[in-house]
């Protein structure tokens, strides 16, 4: 082997971004040598030194080619240690790069060509990176050349053009490459401190691009199906979604968990194309803190039973729970579960109305809370004694929902909630006047029955227009000793309509202002009622009882959110933005209301 010291006679133009391997091989050609092996043993270079980017060999080579060493050796990929690579001011792993297909830029090809008709084009290192698909400068596709019939690595550029059919590259959005933009400052040397940032490279560009395919393409989408322009939209999508810290991951999850109804469906089929992709690396260490986040959100996020291996750790302790498992797990009538579920917008019936559908697993501290309050249930006849009503008085409260039975489904047996009983003594407590009754003042089952009124409708009117009442007993806490001005009663009564809820009582019933609710009648989201005095000009508005109804089921407001759990708002407010739970838009910064199916 001949060792030359001096530049060759014949020389090409070094391209910005050129390989060492491609510089060398458009030199021999340049200089009559057929191939890049060849012309390394006519020149002195060692070709398996050169095409892993030893520094010496590219030194050598910089002097033949009369080209800045130092900015050669910054684009071509160099051996750092078994497995590890540096290209620019980046370590990168092997599974970084493409090393046995070539990829080019037909735009790039055309332009050097244009540029010096006498030597041929100049690959690019950075187009070695699997990751990178996307031409910056002509913002279209990189074009995928066959790969060599042995599946070795190619390294002689000019070998691969002479069998290499470049056809027309495709047009892409430049919105969508802000991913592989932010991989070539990586290679540039930028420092970026986020916590995607941190990540390995080929660790932080993998799951960009296949959390974005799964996200844009579904789980059963094959990956070797997806064509450059879709991988790079999925990574595009992927570093946007989880660019600004690790919790995004699994709140991506949880979002694309939510599109789908829950069902038997096990995560790994629900997850396919990502989880498979994840477990083809379970040998590499460097995934540990992806699988970590992945692993942590199939545990409170799916049934995963105690003990059961998930990417490669056993489950500590089952979170969630299906409808049957919670009622073995915790002792809880599965009906009664169902319709509690049911009502709290988690589940609904199924089609054959034997059985109840998740929308979501359910969690250990909802099922406990549930079990709690099922346990403290009492029937119509300790909850008629408890409150000093007749049964019946009971039944009809009960069915105009003045009295809310825990379950809503009509054919559960009538039960109810300690709590309940004290809201509905609590709204007669702020009405009595302590005084001793008159003539004039009547029982209020007494009155009803005068007017024959239904009982309902005297008590909702009470309760609406803050009649004030009496006992016949001053330390009497039966509601059947409650007396009201039969006067007064008789004119709601004459003015009333019927299925109908004042503006004031529908605002204290849900807890909102009257901005708040005048939004959501803007909305549409309840119906109004407008009725004429039949007695004068003026017009009363007031709210359907059957869209107040249907809007108490499907959402709750921040206040009494807060009192169920205990919270105080603030912090209650925050434990429910945590969950991607987002409120109403009802322009009110006072007021603010959840779908329930969201928070609870």
């Amino acid at each position: 082997m001949h060792t030359f010291n001096q530049r060759l006679p014949l020389l090409v133009p070094f391209r910005i971004g050129e390989t060492a391997f491609s510089l060398a091989s458009r030199l021999a050609r340049r200089n009559g040598i057929g191939r890049l092996v060849n012309f390394c043993s006519d020149v002195g270079l060692n070709y398996k030194e050169l095409i892993v980017g030893d520094g010496v060999q590219i030194e050598r080579l910089a002097m033949l080619a009369a080209v800045d060493a130092d900015e050669l050796k910054f684009w071509t990929p160099r051996v750092l240690e078994r497995g590890w690579f540096q290209l620019g001011k980046a370590e990168l792993k092997f599974t970084s790069f493409t090393r046995n297909r070539t990829k080019v830029c037909p735009q790039c090809l055309k332009e050097d060509r244009n540029l010096d008709p006498k030597s041929l084009p100049a690959h690019r290192g950075i187009w070695q990176l699997n990751s990178i698909r996307s031409c910056h400068i002509h913002n279209c596709t990189l074009q995928d050349l066959p790969a060599s019939k042995s599946g070795k690595p190619q390294f002689d550029f000019a070998e691969v053009l002479d069998t290499a059919a470049i056809t027309q590259s495709e047009p892409i959005d430049p919105a969508t490459q802000e991913f592989e933009k932010h991989l070539r400052r990586r290679i540039g040397g930028t420092e970026d401190k986020s916590w995607f940032g941190r990540l390995p490279f080929h660790v932080a560009s993998q799951t960009a691009e296949n959390l974005g395919a799964l996200l844009l393409f579904g789980p059963d989408r094959h990956r070797d199906t997806l064509t450059s322009k879709e991988w790079i939209e999925a990574g595009a999508h992927g570093f946007t979604t989880m660019r600004h810290g690790a919790w995004l991951v699994k709140d991506a999850l949880a979002r694309f968990q939510r599109k789908a109804p829950i069902d038997h469906t096990l995560y790994r089929t629900r997850f396919k194309l990502f989880f498979d992709w994840l477990r083809e690396r379970d040998e590499d260490p460097a995934f540990d803190v992806i699988r970590d986040l992945a692993r942590e959100f199939v545990f409170t996020n799916y049934p995963i039973p105690t003990g059961a291996v998930v990417l490669g750790e056993p489950c500590p302790k089952q979170t969630v729970f299906t409808i049957s498992k919670a009622s073995r797990t915790f002792g809880i009538s599965q009906k009664h579960l169902g319709m509690r579920l049911v009502d709290l917008g988690i589940a609904k019936i199924a089609k054959s109305g034997k059985s109840y559908e998740l929308k979501r697993y359910i969690d250990e501290d909802l099922i406990l809370k549930i079990k709690a309050d099922i346990e403290q249930l009492r029937n119509a006849s300790e909850t008629s004694d408890a409150l000093g009503m007749h049964y019946l008085v009971l039944r009809q409260l009960s069915a105009a929902g003045l009295i809310k039975k825990f379950f809503s489904n009509p054919k559960a047996s009538p039960l109810y909630h300690p709590k309940e009983l004290e809201r509905f003594r609590a709204q007669f407590k702020e009405l009595d006047q302590d005084q001793e009754t008159t003539d004039g003042w009547e029982e209020i089952t007494t009155a009803a029955k005068r007017f024959k009124c239904p009982i309902a409708k005297a008590v909702n009117l009470i309760l609406e227009h803050k009649l004030p009442l009496r006992r016949t007993s001053k330390h009497s806490g039966k509601f059947s000793d409650l007396c009201v001005n039969i006067y007064a009663l008789s004119d709601l009564l004459r003015l009333s309509t019927a299925n109908t809820l004042s503006l004031g009582s529908a605002s204290s019933q849900l807890d909102i202002n009257m901005r708040a609710l005048n939004s959501l009648i803007d909305q549409r989201l309840l119906r109004v009622v407008t009725t004429k005095d039949a007695d004068g000009p003026d017009i009363r508005t007031s709210i359907d009882s059957r869209s107040f109804d249907q809007f108490r089921r499907d959402h709750i407001s921040l206040k009494e959110l807060a009192r169920e759990n205990d919270r105080p708002p603030d912090e209650e407010l925050l434990r429910c933005l945590e969950i991607g739970a987002f409120p109403l838009d009802l322009k009110s910064r006072n007021s603010i209301v959840f779908r329930r199916s969201d928070v609870i």
